[in-house]
Parts: structure tokens; C-alpha cells; sequence
């Protein structure tokens, strides 16, 4: 879902739409550094809002809620690891790859990259629950 979602963003997102992805991008970066109480669950939240904004920029109905839906389930599941400043850092670069072909309106670049991010978070995913159930 989130692939082609971000393959029809690329094709369809007009420019307010991708400034909005874009500074989305930006404030995650800038939230990175950020050592506040509350920065971790602010940052998983701001995670959230990029990929919705991604998901709206689709402009397809079906997509957005059923995306919409997937992702407030790996939002449960990704609890666990919103800890992991390390893991954040390395998924803001495959985040970059999807921002930028969805700028560039390269929709075959942006599936992707939205795959390898979706990979890699799966990947990550699995990792932890193999940690914590060691």
C-alpha cells in the first residue's frame, strides 16, 4: 500500500502538497536531535503524519484508508522500538529517497524507495522481536 501510494503521489501531488511532505521530512530530521521528555512519542507521531501526508498525496481514496488503517497498527507495534534513536536515524534516509522522487514526480523511484523503507522497517521490526523474545 505504502509503495504505491507513493508511486501515485509522485504522479499526482501538486506543489502545496509536496512542500507539506517535504517540511514534514524536515521537522523528523530536526526532531532527531531533540532530547526532550516527550521528543520519542512526538517523533513516532510526526513518522505518522509523513506517511499520511504520502497517503493523501496518493490521491486515491481506497489507498489513503486503507493505509490509514494499516498504519495506526504498526504504530502499536512500533511502541517498542521508538526508543531506538539509531534505528530513526537510519530510516530518515530511505524517508529522504520516497521525499525526494515524490518531488521530482519519478513515481517508478518513489515505489521503490517506499519498498525498501517498508523492508527495512519490517526487517527492524523482526530484529526487536527476536531480541525481546531472547
Amino acid at each position: 500500500i505504502e509503495a504505491e501510494a507513493s508511486k501515485f503521489a509522485a504522479e499526482r501531488a501538486n506543489m502545496e502538497e509536496t512542500a507539506h511532505i517535504r517540511s514534514l521530512y524536515d521537522h523528523l530530521a530536526v526532531m532527531l536531535d531533540n532530547s526532550s521528555p516527550d521528543a520519542e512519542e512526538r517523533l513516532m507521531f510526526d513518522d505518522l503524519r509523513l506517511h499520511s501526508a504520502i497517503l493523501e498525496a496518493s490521491g486515491n481514496e481506497l489507498i489513503a484508508q486503507i493505509g490509514h488503517t494499516m498504519r495506526q497498527a504498526l504504530l502499536t507495534a512500533r511502541q517498542s522500538d521508538r526508543h531506538d534513536r539509531e534505528a530513526q536515524k537510519t530510516t530518515m534516509a530511505s524517508h529522504w529517497q520516497i521525499v525526494e522522487a515524490i518531488s521530482r514526480h519519478d513515481p517508478e523511484q518513489a515505489y521503490r524507495a517506499a519498498q525498501r523503507h517498508i523492508d527495512q522497517v519490517w526487517q527492524e521490526m523482526q530484529e526487536q522481536c527476536t531480541w525481546e523474545a531472547t
